[in-house]
């Protein structure tokens, strides 16, 4: 769920689970915002730990999670009205003790304040790496000389916000020039491309263009189909009309 949705429908698909009340704050845009991974793992990493603390040791009926994002900032904050403990007598709050270290490895800080019977409030700013960064879809290149099979696979891949189509070709010389001009991430192929390339079995950079940035490689059978000759009523060759 975070790798496909991010952060706040993460969070929220965690929080429907839990027999508590969780209220989530987040400013409208965050739902279409990504940020740098390791930032993400990091968020996921210290709601969750308030949520089991909360389970485990806090009795809360309610907790709040709010997140914010000022310039170079991405802010998180988990409140629970649970039963507290008293950060003086050396009490850790359960789980939260190891969080400083991972906030502070991604360059951020981490906050903890608590009461006895007056809750806890777990604040952390990302500041290393927190500028929305949106993820690139990967760049694909299809070559099918079966029009209506290129096309259906170039609209399935489509459907998905995390892939481009940069190329769709249909025979062999068409598929080298496009991974020469775009370098895509990855090609999809048939195994038999006209004018006589035969793709099975290789790799991106053997049956392409050497230094092509290109890191995987799939490929799918096409039957070639056999049609009536129109002169004598043989059987001709696949994809040709005569003998």
């Amino acid at each position: 769920m975070l790798t496909d949705r991010g952060i706040v429908e993460a969070i929220e698909a965690r929080a429907a689970r839990l027999p508590l009340g969780v209220t989530l704050e987040c400013d409208p845009d965050l739902r279409l915002t990504r940020f740098d991974e390791a930032v993400e793992g990091g968020v996921w990493f210290l709601v969750s730990e308030c949520f089991a603390n909360t389970l485990k040791h806090s009795r809360a009926e309610r907790v709040v999670v709010r997140i914010t994002r000022t310039e170079g900032e991405l802010r998180v904050e988990v409140y629970d009205d649970g039963v507290g403990f008293d950060p003086a007598a050396g009490e850790a709050g359960g789980g939260l003790g190891g969080l400083g270290d991972r906030i502070a490895a991604l360059g951020g800080a981490l906050e903890v304040e608590s009461t006895p019977r007056a809750g806890t409030r777990v604040r952390a700013t990302f500041r290393r790496g927190s500028a929305p960064l949106p993820k690139s879809p990967l760049r694909v290149a299809i070559a099918e000389d079966h029009y209506l099979v290129r096309e259906g696979v170039r609209a399935l891949l489509e459907d998905s916000c995390e892939v481009e189509v940069v190329a769709a070709v249909s025979t062999a010389v068409e598929l080298l020039d496009a991974v020469a001009e775009l370098a895509p991430d990855a090609v999809l192929t048939d195994i038999r491309m006209p004018p006589g390339h035969h793709m099975e079995g290789s790799t991106p950079r053997t049956a392409f263009a050497p230094n092509t940035p290109t890191s995987a490689s799939w490929s799918f059978r096409s039957t070639p189909t056999r049609a009536t000759c129109s002169r004598c009523s043989r059987t001709a060759p696949p994809d040709s009309r005569t003998c």
